[in-house]
């Protein structure tokens, strides 16, 4: 609930922050504002799909030690969730949950959200500022703007990341723990998936439901585009 309580705290300090100091809210920013707190709730709303018990076509069905159940590939255990997630990610702290096949999609649209309005928070705060910037009335302004352009600067950098795992077929694990995930080959691929087939089959899998089953990502170091 933690992340909640965040973003709920934040709209009523942005809000007391733009009429005090810059006299309203940009009907733009609002609109902007709307379809961001929608993603956080589609996001939050939503459940990665589980896969246990999974037989699999490609790679090992593998036993979890914790659930001691049968785990399809490209399925991973949450120590926070206690369960089994399909295509996992991470445990996201802010929207109290998991990321992973069945819920990534909004997870990226959320990033994207975001990233657009902390980019224009920052921009009408700088703009609103009286001159000079640097004096002792600008104090608590400038102080919310360089928090806000952390959490812009934070939101780009995570999608940024996601959108490379996307295009390249893989999940935050699989790059950075590949030790950790026992479906990846023990050979380089020989032909990896171009990016926009990977885009595609995303695509699908996370907004179409046309893939039940995730493909296997190709080996880190043999990836092109």
């Amino acid at each position: 609930m933690h992340g909640l309580y965040f973003v709920l705290l934040m709209h009523p300090v942005a809000a007391w922050v733009f009429w005090s100091w810059i006299g309203g809210i940009p009907t733009q920013l609002m609109f902007k504002i709307v379809v961001m707190d929608v993603a956080f709730y589609m996001v939050r709303r939503s459940e990665p799909s589980s896969s246990a018990g999974g037989t699999g076509t490609v790679g090992n069905v593998n036993v979890c030690e914790d659930c001691q159940v049968s785990r399809a590939p490209r399925t991973m255990h949450c120590k926070t969730c206690k369960k089994c997630i399909l295509k996992w990610d991470h445990h996201c702290p802010l929207i109290n949950g998991c990321v992973g096949a069945g819920n990534h999609g909004k997870y990226v649209f959320f990033l994207v959200a975001s990233t657009v309005c902390l980019f224009s928070v920052s921009d009408v705060i700088f703009a609103g500022l009286p001159r000079p910037f640097f004096s002792f009335s600008n104090i608590l302004p400038v102080a919310l703007m360089l928090v806000t352009v952390t959490f812009q600067a934070t939101a780009a950098g995570l999608l940024t990341w996601h959108i490379y795992l996307v295009i390249s077929n893989q999940t935050s694990p699989e790059v950075l723990h590949p030790e950790k995930c026992f479906w990846l080959p023990s050979s380089p691929t020989a032909h990896p998936a171009s990016a926009v087939s990977n885009i595609a089959s995303w695509a699908n899998s996370e907004f179409c439901g046309l893939q039940q089953q995730p493909s296997p990502p190709p080996s880190p170091r043999t990836w092109s585009s």
